[in-house]
């Protein structure tokens, strides 16, 4: 995997003069043309007549290489076998985004705010972490229901999910009927919820 990512950055920072093109894939189905043009047996093309082509300054490549290596580190590396993905991450800021949104310029002390209310809300919910009494702004029923409301969409795809997996649980068969590919195995048998399978 490590290579795979940084063949993307030697291929993109090669030239005519320094093609780099070691850790690209080597056959004529390849992404790389170059690679592809050796095992096709043909001459590779120049890089500046390829769509992406770009020179950076020495110290300028560094820079990017730094942040592949960093990418590509044992840590790195330790946490996408795991199957971590960003997602985490992306579903923070936009909660972030929709107290301080990107496109617009904000001070230190919105964002800052936008943080701390984004951590709150995904931690307790609008209503439990409801900063109207704080700022001295009535609690009434009306907030209320717009608060109760706002948790009730937030925690729906969860609920959803759960409620998926709660009912594959209760899921078995009993023969006599056809089931359909269920966990990667093919079941022979009537489904009914809630009954063991005999």
């Amino acid at each position: 995997m490590r290579n795979d990512i940084m063949s993307s950055f030697e291929h993109c920072s090669s030239s005519d003069a320094n093609p780099k093109h070691h850790l690209c894939p080597k056959s004529s189905e390849s992404w790389c043309f170059y690679q592809k043009a050796l095992a096709l047996g043909k001459e590779p093309q120049s890089h500046s007549e390829m769509k992406v082509s770009f020179t950076l300054l020495p110290d300028q490549l560094q820079l990017v290489r730094k942040v592949y290596e960093r990418l590509t580190n044992d840590d790195m590396m330790k946490r996408c076998l795991k199957g971590h993905t960003q997602n985490p991450n992306e579903s923070f800021h936009s909660r972030v985004w929709l107290y301080s949104p990107k496109h617009l310029n904000t001070s230190k002390n919105k964002l800052d705010f936008a943080v701390a209310r984004a951590v709150s809300v995904y931690n307790a919910g609008y209503k439990d972490s409801n900063i109207y009494e704080s700022l001295g702004i009535p609690f009434t029923k009306t907030t209320e229901k717009y608060l109760d409301n706002n948790d009730k969409m937030m925690d729906a795809p969860l609920k959803k999910r759960m409620r998926n997996k709660r009912l594959q649980k209760e899921l078995h068969y009993t023969p006599g009927g056809i089931f359909p590919k269920f966990d990667g195995v093919y079941a022979i048998g009537e489904i009914r919820a809630n009954q063991s399978p005999s």
